[in-house]
């Protein structure tokens, strides 16, 4: 956690991502619920369309971290139950980045993730 203005900032959603991949606080309580909603959904898009991961799997974690809460759940199609929880969605991507990671890195394997307007 840093410090802004002599308080402690913890990560919220309240938080976006700049090229330079460090997280800027914003203020949005004067935005209505769906431009503050929209603003969020493109620093998260934004902040996993600049992330590397062939340099670190970890920068996905921490994007993970800072925009969804505690109570996030996960759901798919292989799974009769969802998962619940921060911890446990957090260990199941760290599952899925791990080896994409070494893939990248050490196989020298190419992976990118772009960003798609849906009108």
């Amino acid at each position: 956690m840093r410090e802004l203005e002599g308080q402690k900032q913890k990560p919220t959603m309240d938080r976006a991502m700049t090229k330079e991949h460090s997280f800027v606080a914003g203020d949005y309580s004067d935005r209505d619920l769906y431009a503050s909603s929209r603003t969020q959904e493109r620093a998260l898009n934004s902040a996993i369309v600049q992330a590397e991961i062939s340099e670190s799997f970890e920068k996905y974690l921490e994007i993970f971290d800072v925009f969804y809460g505690d109570d996030i759940e996960v759901s798919s199609e292989t799974r009769e139950e969802p998962i619940r929880g921060k911890s446990r969605v957090r260990a199941l991507l760290g599952d899925f980045l791990v080896p994409l990671h070494v893939m990248a890195e050490v196989g020298g394997l190419s992976i990118s993730i772009g960003e798609t307007a849906i009108p």
